[in-house]
């Protein structure tokens, strides 16, 4: 058996340095910086939510939140509609001829020229005529 002591060998401070820098720097980033961005970004989404209380004065001025954009029942956009963003699902007809897939939209002067007895899901607030072409605005406080 040996009884020398052990001789403790020193520790670069350069290659410590070299590796706990880049570890917290990732801490940082996940836990500090992350975070603050993802804050950010939901304070932009929550403030174009398009509910209704949100005013406009142009379509140019609503955002379609992405839980309607994601759907495929509608193409859904989004509409100032008497001052308010809307979501609104465009109606359509789709060309007689079978052979051709196409739709076109339903063309109006009025909301009295619109008919939205065709549009099925239980999310109709009301038909309206936006733009020249007739739209289902969406109801959104029924859940999705």
């Amino acid at each position: 058996m040996n009884n020398e002591p052990i001789q403790k060998k020193k520790i670069n401070p350069n290659l410590v340095a070299a590796v706990t820098i880049p570890f917290f720097t990732v801490i940082m980033i996940i836990f500090v910086i992350m975070p603050a961005v993802r804050e950010e970004e939901d304070q932009v989404i929550n403030a174009n939510t398009n509910q209704p209380t949100a005013e406009c004065s142009v379509d140019a001025d609503c955002q379609t939140p992405s839980d309607y954009l994601i759907q495929s029942r509608c193409p859904f956009d989004s509409g100032c509609i008497e001052g308010q963003c809307e979501v609104i699902c465009p109606l359509s007809r789709h060309d007689p001829d079978l052979n051709i897939s196409k739709s076109y939209p339903i063309t109006c002067s009025t909301d009295s020229d619109c008919d939205c007895s065709g549009y099925l899901a239980n999310d109709l607030k009301e038909c309206k005529c936006q733009d020249n072409k007739c739209v289902v605005v969406i109801d959104q406080e029924i859940e999705l």
